[in-house]
């Protein structure tokens, strides 16, 4: 049986994986050299080795130098033990002996010629072009260590090693860089070739081939990226009939059986020719420590993803660092390094956010403001109004003081109110309000007292007509507290109905549907921990292309709950959201470096938190209703995700949370597009039937397809 890796799940990198392609590059150029050269060499070789042989087995009673007896080609050397043997079985020097009927000059001038002729199949021995820049164990040489790495001895030799190059190494380079990364991959060759030589010290047989330094990098991938399934292709012949076909493995279980099997096959051999199974072993083997030394020294952790970091996910290094620093409570540290990154560039409007925030919680109101104002002004002035609306909100939503400019403020409770967002444009009048009244008392000049009179007048007039179309949450609608929500079924009469000619858009806020925490969860076994890994994310009319095989990608419609977090094992900086589609038992697996951020978003920023934050946003934005936890929204609110120690846990916590999501049902009128959560428990087996509180359309509730 032959069995052949094509593709794994983590084929999807954040950065070009620019070293790994250069190196396949110059291997497929130098093999396009070697195909060329190397038969022309070896052709001089078997000339004079020809010559040399020939003229040696005519007169076998010469002498050859010892060393030479070593290099000779392997027919030769068959044919001279089949002399030797033939000499044994006559039981005398009958071939070896030295003629009586020649003299000792004769003799000399034999061995002349036939040291002439050694010499000269030394000298293309020399310049045969494996064995000048291949490695051979009994020779040595620091220079053929390194460019015995880039030569091959065939096209499925080329073929097999640039595969398992490239299903390794963009990954490698992608964790720990293009400085480290061919470092790492230079050393593991040359690693390689010393196993190997330390196995056959006497060898003469030049060594070629990427496939030690690229063992190396599967060690690393099996520690590194132990979970990975990997897709593999296999066929062998039953009788005359050839039977085919594909199935996935975990990394963890696949590349321990390839060095079983490599170890195998190293104690089956009988020499040093053929495949250099040793040098395999070896590559694995110092691939692999090198991943565990940096994955427990926390050099990977500490050193190699910061600077990463700084240079691909966030184009400025001091704002990089103030926004972590924020995240974890440094707030000096965090307002020293925007101050910084602000310096540099003053149109930096998610720095002002971030420098706002800090400002608040150290309790500095007025520079919290200051900032607000410029950071809210600049989304603005680039049309950004989704931007200048989530700025804001997260902001005042944790400090009741916060308030815009007047003129500014006004804007923004105005986009609220376009946008549907009633409850929070009713609650950005009244701020503008109580602050008008204070500015109105404080003002000497008469021309700012009337400008502040008129606005102050439009904000109460705004309040007024929003009364009517505020939602309130009623317990009896759903036994759990709501965010955002429509009202209950319950309701009053609706009022007369008014079909849009377009579909209304749906407030971002009444999409979203909180699952309250349930406590600690049932200690189950986790029966399935693994989730639907995506290979990359790209759009798709009407859902995800999550490129994976065999499978069709889910549609917008079907998505019931999204749950962002992230493994405490994970490297830092990378989340994943999981999305839970009707009728699937497990969840669809989003990760953070696999988004293709440039065809979901119109304005990617260089933060890869807020690029992830601004996708689940925009994911949300075309789904009409959808489930998320307690986690999730704060991930949408602060940029901070739940992190969980291991698998196990966040499948434990994950069960629960989707048994909750199943016993809801999401409803949606046909006409207004309002949206209805409704507990599942409370809606009979054959559905009810009631109206739209907002339009009066009659609606058919059913329980959920996985309740």
């Amino acid at each position: 049986m032959i069995i052949i890796p094509l593709s794994h799940e983590s084929g999807q990198v954040q950065r070009w994986p620019y070293i790994t392609i250069g190196i396949l590059v110059l291997n497929v150029l130098l093999y396009a050299v070697t195909a060329f050269v190397a038969p022309q060499t070896r052709k001089e070789l078997d000339r004079e080795a020809e010559d040399f042989f020939g003229y040696y087995m005519r007169h076998p009673y010469l002498e050859i130098p010892e060393e030479t007896l070593d290099r000779i080609p392997p027919e030769g050397r068959q044919a001279l033990d089949q002399l030797r043997q033939m000499e044994k079985l006559a039981g005398g020097e009958v071939f070896t002996s030295r003629p009586d009927h020649l003299s000792e000059e004769e003799i000399w001038e034999q061995q002349q010629e036939l040291n002439r002729r050694i010499a000269e199949f030394e000298e293309a021995l020399g310049d045969e072009f494996y064995r000048k820049y291949g490695y051979i164990p009994a020779r040595g040489g620091v220079f053929t260590l390194l460019s015995s790495m880039f030569l091959h001895g065939g096209v499925l030799h080329l073929l097999f090693n640039m595969l398992f190059l490239w299903l390794c190494g963009g990954n490698i380079e992608d964790l720990w860089g293009r400085i480290v990364f061919p470092i790492f991959y230079l050393t593991g060759g040359v690693a390689a070739t010393l196993m190997h030589a330390g196995m056959f010290p006497g060898s003469h047989v030049p060594l070629v081939g990427a496939s030690g330094a690229i063992a190396a990098l599967m060690g690393a991938f099996m520690i590194r990226l132990y979970n990975t399934r990997i897709y593999f292709w296999y066929f062998f012949f039953f009788g005359f009939r050839m039977k085919s076909g594909t199935f996935k493995a975990p990394a963890y279980a696949m590349l321990p059986l390839w060095l079983l099997q490599q170890l195998f096959e190293a104690y089956k051999a009988s020499g040093d020719g053929g495949v250099a199974f040793w040098a395999h072993i070896g590559g694995f083997l110092f691939g692999a420590v090198i991943a565990l030394i940096f994955k427990f020294s926390g050099f990977e952790e500490n050193v190699l993803t910061p600077a990463l970091d700084r240079k691909t996910d966030l184009v400025d290094e001091n704002y990089a660092s103030g926004s972590q620093k924020l995240r974890e409570g440094d707030l000096d540290g965090a307002v020293m390094d925007l101050r910084k990154a602000l310096l540099k560039n003053p149109d930096h409007a998610l720095a002002h956010g971030d420098l706002s925030l800090a400002y608040f919680q150290q309790g500095k109101e007025r520079a919290g403001m200051l900032e607000l104002n410029r950071a809210v002004r600049l989304h603005l002035s680039r049309d950004d109004a989704e931007s200048a609306i989530e700025t804001y909100l997260e902001i005042a939503d944790r400090n009741p003081s916060a308030v815009l400019e007047p003129d500014q403020q006004l804007e923004i409770a105005r986009l609220m109110e376009r946008s549907e967002m009633f409850d929070e444009a009713a609650g950005a009048y009244r701020r503008l309000m109580a602050d008008l009244r204070g500015r109105k008392a404080e003002a000497n000049d008469p021309e700012k007292r009337t400008q502040f009179e008129k606005w102050l007048k439009e904000a109460r007039k705004a309040v007024g007509q929003l009364k009517g179309r505020s939602r309130t949450v009623d317990p009896k609608a759903n036994g759990k507290e709501e965010t955002g929500v429509a009202a209950p079924l319950e309701a009053s009469p609706p009022p007369k109905p008014a079909a849009p000619a377009n579909r209304p858009a749906i407030p971002l806020a009444k999409r979203l549907k909180v699952i309250k925490d349930a406590g600690s969860p049932p200690r189950y076994d986790v029966k399935s921990v693994a989730p639907y890994e995506a290979m990359k994310v790209e759009p798709m009319d009407g859902g995800l292309n999550l490129y994976r095989p065999g499978e069709a990608p889910p549609r917008f419609e079907q998505i019931y709950a999204i749950w962002v977090s992230q493994l405490a094992t994970m490297t830092s900086g990378k989340v994943f959201a999981d999305l839970f589609v009707a009728e699937k038992s497990r969840p669809y697996r989003l990760h953070s470096q696999q988004i293709a951020y440039g065809k979901f978003l119109t304005k990617p920023t260089s933060s890869s938190f807020n690029n992830f934050r601004q996708f689940i946003l925009h994911l949300v934005s075309r789904i009409d209703s959808v489930y998320v936890d307690k986690g999730t929204m704060s991930f949408l609110k602060t940029g901070s995700p739940a992190v969980y120690p291991n698998q196990d846990e966040l499948s434990l916590q994950q069960k629960t949370f989707w048994r909750q999501a199943m016993g809801e049902v999401r409803c949606r009128c046909g006409n207004c597009f309002e949206i209805y959560w409704i507990d599942g428990r409370k809606v009979p087996a054959a559905g009810a039937k009631t109206k739209c509180k907002k339009c009066g359309q009659p609606l058919k509730v059913c329980r959920s397809a996985t309740a």
